[in-house]
């Protein structure tokens, strides 16, 4: 199938194609050294905490290992304070504790589960 064929057959595929063309000919720059360090850093420390968070769930009861898990999103909250001034609204504590509550729940019933 040519090039001209799957575009008539996936026209949004060419409209994403032509904004992309667009937008790399007026906004991409090339990341300065600096800045791609950065994002090594971010990849290898981010695939690094999946790997342990992997060994951890291999190793650890669910209910054991998920209250450290959820203690991320308390700790993204005051980074996000501390560094942008970024104060959280309602609906983000809300949604909080709603992933909170829901994930304790799960863990609660597993380790239950699992006794019985």
């Amino acid at each position: 199938m040519g090039v001209t064929s799957f575009l008539a057959l996936n026209p949004y595929l060419g409209f994403n194609k032509l904004m992309e063309q667009t937008m790399m000919r007026t906004h991409l720059r090339v990341p300065t050294a600096l800045v791609t360090i950065w994002l090594a850093v971010i990849g290898l420390t981010g695939g690094c905490a999946q790997i342990l968070l992997a060994h951890a769930l291999h190793e650890a009861d669910l209910s054991v290992i998920m209250p450290f898990d959820f203690m991320k999103l308390a700790w993204i909250s005051l980074i996000a304070f501390a560094a942008f001034g970024e104060i959280p609204t309602l609906t983000t504590w809300l949604g909080g504790v709603v992933i909170f509550a829901s994930g304790a729940y799960i863990a609660h019933r597993e380790a239950r589960l699992g006794k019985s």
